[in-house]
């Protein structure tokens, strides 16, 4: 106990120490920026303070200044210094919420932009930049330029590098130094800058700075009208221009017209899934969309050029087949999800079985190896039980002398037809009697299944794992997109198959031969099968479209992307949620869906209603047509035998009257 105090009376003296080296401007500095930090900033959050390469920063007054923010605030604090990447920013694993960057010329002809763009790249160098935080910019020496022009000229350099607009800029009011090596007495002032976006007759370029206030010896004044780091994107955006980069992909991007203007420019217009939240956001916040020339090439390459034009800012959005992605937001931030889609193997559905198939399916082979059996030993015991020796030849069947007859017999019983002579001894009708009754319990029961089977045979098995797929050595369909999707986020089990794949050239192709054919299986998401369903004019509560594997694959998150830092995003995020609510977008889709439908189901299959007789069977003479045969051969047969008895009767009377 008495180490731990001397130690802490040590490093008392030592910190006191140090604050009697820092000069009156230095102490009037610390407060002034203590008290934004702690009015402003966000508690609780990490807070990272980046310094300029040179030393035009006091070390001891830096020193003393990150103790005493660290002390009262008790928060995360992370130092960055230099204009090359910082080993400390580059490994950080969560976002700063909060920034301080001190930015000065230099060497003796440096400028104060200069610096402050080497240190923005190096902060933007790292996987924990935040565009999006609140940033304090304290500009530690003299420039020759006026405090407002040079608080425009750093406003300009925030947006043009990172699109940052929530900032405020710090600068001396006097063209003395901020940072002194000696004391003095002069009365330091510093100037508060920011600017808004967004406002009456300008976008979101900075055109003019507003001084919020100044800060006088370490004390604050800012005005009470202006709030420093309030959400500064206003409801209204006076119809500012939103940028949109899109190509046509139904039903994400659908192209409705496309007016060339006299002066040879191209007007496009969109709609589609993805399209209607950037309309209705158009909407809502008073903008004007202005959709921008859709790029050439495959849909892979145009996605391509829709991310490029984002990055670089040509574009403020792009709206197309996008997924949420990691490796994409790298680049460009996406919004929240406002589609969730699963992904399954589809898979031919299950043909009707074959009647006769089913027919023979009433009994296992067993049962029917069994009945053979039977058949075959109740004739033997008929035949034996006829012709014993101690039976009177008066009492004995004469039918059931020989075992030919014996299997007629059988026969007529297993067939429910009568018999030509009843047996006379006890013996023989009690065989009889217990025959007639297995036939009947077996007669029951096939002719039960015999009329479900014939009027409804039912389906053969559905595939419905991934062993199943894998053992059924059926074809499955590839286009380049999808092929593509899956290297990014490493899905290759299709790779597992036996079979060669079917390469088309999109995804809408493999499923058109799919609804066709029926012969392969492809891996598409659920909401894009329906919809290509739709333009074949397929009826999709119709169960037989669509089979899939029991299990999703994977799921799909659609998004659009916006510039790096981009202001609007949280507003996107904020509307999105609020049309997901409101259930708009779902009723657009809705609708989407059953206009596709209707334009196209005149042209489809089943016009003519080709799949109506798969719905239901009624059962008619048709199906008994092999019964009807067989008794007409068997008529046709009878009467020519009739007519040969009696031409061979009248034969024989001729030649016993010539004789």
């Amino acid at each position: 106990m008495l180490r731990f105090l001397c130690w802490f009376l040590m490093l008392k003296f030592v910190v006191s120490s140090r604050i009697k080296l820092m000069t009156t401007e230095e102490i009037h500095i610390s407060s002034c920026l203590s008290a934004i930090v702690q009015q402003y900033f966000t508690h609780d959050q990490p807070l990272l303070v980046c310094l300029p390469e040179s030393e035009s920063v006091h070390p001891v007054w830096m020193d003393v200044m990150l103790g005493q923010l660290n002390q009262v605030t008790l928060w995360p604090v992370y130092v960055s210094q230099g204009e090359s990447e910082d080993g400390i920013v580059a490994t950080l694993t969560t976002k700063p919420h909060s920034y301080i960057i001190f930015t000065g010329p230099q060497g003796e002809f440096g400028n104060v932009t200069e610096t402050l763009v080497g240190q923005l790249d190096a902060l933007q160098s790292s996987l924990s930049w935040n565009p999006r935080g609140r940033f304090v910019v304290l500009v530690t020496a003299r420039d020759s330029r006026p405090s407002h022009l040079l608080a425009l000229k750093i406003s300009e350099t925030l947006w043009n590098k990172a699109m940052i607009v929530n900032d405020v800029i710090m600068i001396p009011n006097s063209d003395a130094l901020l940072i002194k090596d000696s004391a003095n007495e002069n009365v330091i002032k510093l100037d508060v800058y920011t600017w808004f976006p967004y406002q009456t007759g300008r976008c979101a370029e900075p055109l003019e700075v507003v001084l919020v206030g100044q800060c006088i010896e370490g004390n604050v004044n800012l005005s009470h009208s202006v709030s420093v780091f309030a959400n500064r994107i206003p409801n209204n955006l006076q119809s500012c221009p939103l940028r949109v980069t899109a190509r046509d992909y139904e039903p994400y991007v659908v192209l409705t017209s496309n007016d060339s203007g006299t002066d040879g420019s191209t007007t496009y217009k969109y709609r589609g899934i993805n399209t209607e939240h950037v309309l209705l956001f158009s909407e809502v916040t008073n903008m004007t969309v202005q959709f921008l020339p859709p790029g050439e090439g495959t849909l892979l390459d145009a996605h391509v050029l829709q991310l490029a034009d984002v990055v670089e800012r040509s574009a403020d959005v792009a709206a197309g087949r996008y997924f949420q992605s990691t490796g994409l937001s790298a680049f460009a931030d996406p919004t929240i999800p406002f589609i969730t889609d699963n992904v399954r193997w589809y898979v031919p559905c299950p043909r009707p079985a074959a009647k006769m198939e089913k027919v023979m399916g009433v009994f296992s082979f067993s049962s029917w190896l069994c009945m053979i059996v039977v058949f075959i030993l109740i004739s033997l015991v008929f035949w034996r039980s006829a012709n014993g020796p101690d039976i009177p030849v008066a009492m004995g069947s004469r039918n059931l002398k020989t075992v030919l007859n014996c299997v007629y017999f059988v026969w007529c019983v297993c067939m429910s037809v009568s018999v030509s002579e009843m047996p006379r001894t006890w013996k023989l009708r009690t065989w009889f009697l217990l025959f007639v009754w297995y036939c009947f319990a077996m007669n029951t029961v096939f002719q039960a299944f015999f009329i479900t089977f014939l009027v409804e045979p039912g389906y053969n098995k559905q595939i419905k794992t991934m062993e199943e797929l894998n053992e059924s050595h059926l074809t499955y369909c590839l286009d380049a997109n999808s092929k593509e999707h899956h290297k990014q986020i490493s899905y290759q089990v299709y790779e597992n198959f036996d079979s060669l794949p079917i390469n088309l050239g999109s995804l809408k192709e493999c499923l058109e031969y799919y609804f066709i054919n029926g012969n392969i299986t492809l891996l598409s998401p659920a909401l894009y099968a329906r919809f290509v369903a739709s333009l074949m004019g397929l009826d999709q509560n119709g169960n037989e479209l669509f089979c899939t594997l029991d299990q999703d694959e994977y799921y799909i998150h659609a998004v659009l992307y916006l510039s790096p830092g981009h202001p609007l995003l949280d507003r996107f995020n904020t509307l999105i949620r609020r049309f997901a609510e409101s259930g708009l977008v779902n009723k657009y889709w809705s609708q989407l869906n059953f206009e596709v439908y209707i334009r196209n189901v005149a042209v489809s299959r089943e016009t003519e209603c080709e799949a109506c007789s798969d719905v239901y069977l009624v059962f008619s003479l048709y199906h008994l047509r092999v019964a009807f045969v067989v008794l007409g051969f068997g008529c046709v047969l009878s009467f020519t035998v009739f007519l040969g008895e009696l031409i061979y009767k009248w034969y024989g009377r001729q030649r016993t009257v010539t004789t």
